[in-house]
């Protein structure tokens, strides 16, 4: 039963966090088993993919089928653009730490110019537990954010520069 609460929180927080970023450019769906061996699919060649307790399924268009035992699945994440601009797209600017973290979370990004960003954390369920607008400053921008009193657990920390959404996860413990 805890199992598939905590099945069950991780899918809304993953579907939270595709929502948030806005872009909704999705480009793939990445599987990683406990051996480390990565399999990559392309959104567009996928027709379903199905959970239940023990396989996830995932049916591609061109009719090749792929299983995966839930117990052996390390990570699954997806891959997207992270700009609404893709002439403007920058990737690798932000940078938490330490990560895991227990008091306060150091988290670092460039900005072109001085501008205003929004900083939004979010956990596995799915709300807003910390968001702050400020401005950056041409550089590097360094900002720390006590987590001490936020539960245990994975959160994601998105900010937001203008067009351009960079989001990161992060493990309180």
């Amino acid at each position: 039963m805890i199992m598939k609460l905590k099945n069950v929180q991780l899918i809304i927080f993953m579907l939270y966090a595709l929502g948030i970023t806005g872009a909704r450019a999705q480009t793939s769906l990445n599987v990683i088993d406990k051996s480390g061996k990565q399999s990559a699919f392309n959104l567009g060649d996928i027709k379903k993919v199905i959970f239940n307790s023990r396989v996830m399924t995932i049916n591609k268009l061109d009719g090749n089928i792929y299983y995966f035992g839930v117990p052996d699945v390390r990570n699954l994440n997806f891959a997207w653009i992270t700009s609404l601009d893709e002439n403007k797209a920058e990737s690798g600017n932000l940078l938490l730490y330490p990560n895991p973290v227990r008091d306060n979370l150091q988290v670092r990004y460039e900005s072109s110019s001085e501008e205003n960003i929004t900083i939004t954390i979010i956990n596995i369920q799915g709300a807003v537990v910390f968001q702050q607008i400020m401005k950056s400053q041409a550089g590097t921008n360094d900002v720390n954010i006590p987590v001490l009193t936020f539960q245990k657990g994975m959160y994601l920390c998105r900010i937001q520069k203008g067009n351009l959404i960079e989001m990161h996860k992060f493990i309180k413990y």
